[in-house]
């Protein structure tokens, strides 16, 4: 029976890709239809693969009960589909037997997917939508019958379950998903992971700069910062290890450099797309803004290995990199990234890029003999990736629910209120509760969902007290992708600590210092256009830049105690200061602190190398 059912999990995968890819290049039936079939076979794919996982009988059943409610509950709403839209808010009988299985569906899948976090909340807000009328105060509302939720969530095309968000996944987000999938199958990890051994050959920091260059090329194709953690923490820890880190900082630097990649330019994972749909700009918009501050925040883990290295005396990398392999690789994988940039920059859809890139990618690597996979292992690959990308549709369809009762209910203008009164109006406490909300919500689901999220319920309402609505996005997009090294799950550490065979929580301690300049760039760039690149004036843009290039550095001398040699607290002290004054530059442009910084950082410079010094003559 197991057999049958993988048989069945590969054709459903294979059917899924198929279409995806057909309906980027012709639109035999419309928008929603779409949506309805691309639905259904996310379902079923996610059915069977947990009906695969189980070995108990009675689960199996209750998974293909699952795999059968959505495929007749899609097929009932794609055959109905113009009748259903005249019946919007007045469903008939069956109308309302196969929404509420399709939304059964849709949490159940999503929780055996991503854990608990979003199918309670969905829950919630559709007991709030339901029950609401009899709350008193601001989160009262109209009173909205079962029937009309059903009709709402699931059944009105254009807007609840079959809404935008969907309609984002469905039109490039699984493709880029698997654009992803591709470049692995063609062997990416060892491509990227020898990159980054070159790279780290001019540094002492040695295998720890292989882990943040490696980290930072593989995740732009992986798109997930577990998934980033298990491909080159496999390589980079024990390596890192060897040469004298601890397991702790191992963990730690793959933990912060696998979160990161999810943020750097050219592919930067669904979510920058989501921010492009939801700000109404071109992605080229985004990952041009993006630039500026990925590399602060790899500028900053790679100075961070490097003090460590130095402070711990550690040697650099000594493995040979293979140029003939890099050589014979680099066409595969550079060439496709290259022509998905430019296919971006010139403004061609997502979906219509993906689709060449993949074919590109899969053109090539087929050409070639060291990177053409076997038969099975490229169909296994790519049924893989075809269920890690439903696995992202599924809990952004249970985003939508959340969504639509947000607009159903007028929940995001009350949300918005609250948020005033809780903050007073002080913008910084307003971002503060912003930012706990993209890491609470970021606990173990996808960063595109935790974003999306917030981008609907916190965003409009900072928006209204003068945030600029790029700068905000930015802001979210940035603490929804840090959440994956952050408490209470922390699932980038959790995995980079069971490769390091660490402390869970010393790694996750280490990580966040590690990171750290993550937590802090936010705050900058949603005061300051200029770090994304869209400030009015050039100077004054690329003194912004320079100024947080020695933030950075302040910061990483006072986080880690180390600069020509230990630095004391007084010394750490001096070093703090400086950051806080460039900071504090880049936040109010007043040229005083620039000049102070500058003052403090040359004192604790000279203050450091006499330290160093006098320690040399004893």
């Amino acid at each position: 029976m197991k057999a049958a059912l993988k048989t069945m999990l590969t054709v459903v995968a294979w059917v899924l890709i198929i279409y995806q890819m057909v309906i980027t290049q012709m639109m035999f039936q419309s928008y929603m239809q779409n949506q309805i079939v691309h639905l259904g076979l996310v379902g079923s794919l996610l059915a069977l693969y947990n009906c695969i996982k189980t070995d108990k009988i009675s689960n199996k059943a209750f998974w293909l009960l699952i795999l059968s409610g959505f495929a007749v509950s899609t097929s009932y709403m794609w055959l109905n589909i113009d009748d259903l839209e005249l019946r919007i808010g007045f469903p008939e009988g069956y109308d309302i037997l196969m929404g509420t299985a399709l939304l059964a569906g849709v949490l159940i899948c999503t929780w055996a997917a991503w854990g608990k976090v979003f199918p309670i909340i969905s829950c919630i807000a559709l007991l709030y939508m339901l029950y609401g009328h009899y709350l008193p105060g601001p989160l009262h509302h109209t009173r909205i019958s079962f029937e009309s939720t059903i009709s709402t969530i699931c059944l009105g095309f254009g807007s609840g379950i079959f809404g935008n968000i969907l309609g984002m996944i469905v039109e490039f987000g699984f493709l880029l998903v698997l654009f992803g999938s591709c470049l692995e199958i063609m062997g990416a990890n060892v491509f990227f992971l020898e990159m980054g051994k070159l790279g780290s050959k001019i540094s002492k920091g040695g295998p720890g700069q292989t882990a943040v260059l490696g980290s930072a090329l593989v995740g732009m194709a992986s798109g997930s910062a577990l998934a980033n953690v298990m491909i080159t923490g496999a390589f980079t820890i024990p390596t890192m290890k060897r040469f004298g880190y601890s397991p702790e900082i191992s963990g730690a630097i793959e933990a912060a450099s696998s979160t990161g990649s999810q943020i750097m330019p050219p592919v930067m994972g669904a979510t920058a797309f989501l921010m492009a749909a939801f700000l109404g700009v071109p992605f080229p918009t985004v990952m041009i803004a993006a630039f500026i501050p990925a590399v602060l925040y790899f500028l900053s883990i790679a100075i961070n290995v490097e003090l460590i290295a130095r402070k711990y005396d550690i040697k650099g990398i000594t493995a040979e990199v293979d140029m003939r392999m890099l050589f014979e690789r680099a066409c595969v994988f550079v060439i496709p990234l290259a022509v998905l940039t430019v296919m971006l920059i010139m403004q061609l859809s997502p979906g219509f890029t993906a689709f060449w890139c993949i074919l590109l990618v899969l053109g090539i690597g087929f050409a070639r003999k060291v990177t053409r996979p076997s038969l099975k292992d490229f169909i296994e690959g790519m049924t893989n990736g075809a269920v890690q990308a439903a696995k992202i549709a599924i809990v952004v369809a249970a985003v939508a629910i959340i969504a639509q009762v947000v607009v159903s209910t007028g929940l995001g203008t009350k949300l918005a209120q609250v948020i005033a009164i809780l903050s007073n109006g002080n913008l910084f406490i307003t971002l503060i509760l912003a930012m706990v909300l993209c890491i609470v919500l970021g606990c173990g689901v996808p960063s595109s969902a935790a974003y999306a999220l917030v981008a609907i319920l916190v965003v409009p309402g900072i928006v209204k007290m003068g945030v600029d609505a790029f700068q905000i996005h930015f802001f979210c997009f940035y603490f929804a992708v840090i959440s994956c090294i952050t408490p209470p799950v922390a699932v980038a550490t959790l995995g980079a600590a069971s490769i390091a065979e660490s402390n869970y929580t010393k790694t996750g301690w280490e990580a966040l210092k590690m990171a750290a300049t993550g937590f802090i760039l936010p705050f900058l760039f949603v005061t300051n256009a200029d770090l994304l690149l869209r400030g009015d004036s050039t100077i004054r843009m690329l003194i912004s830049i320079v100024i947080a290039v020695l933030a950075v550095l302040c910061f990483s001398y006072t986080a880690w105690g180390y600069c020509y040699t230990n630095v004391t607290v007084a010394q750490r002290c001096v070093s703090l200061a400086a950051s806080i004054c460039f900071a504090v530059y880049i936040i109010l442009q007043q040229s005083a602190f620039i000049a102070v910084g500058l003052v403090l950082l040359a004192i604790f410079l000279f203050w450091q190398k006499r330290t160093a010094t006098t320690m040399v003559s004893i």
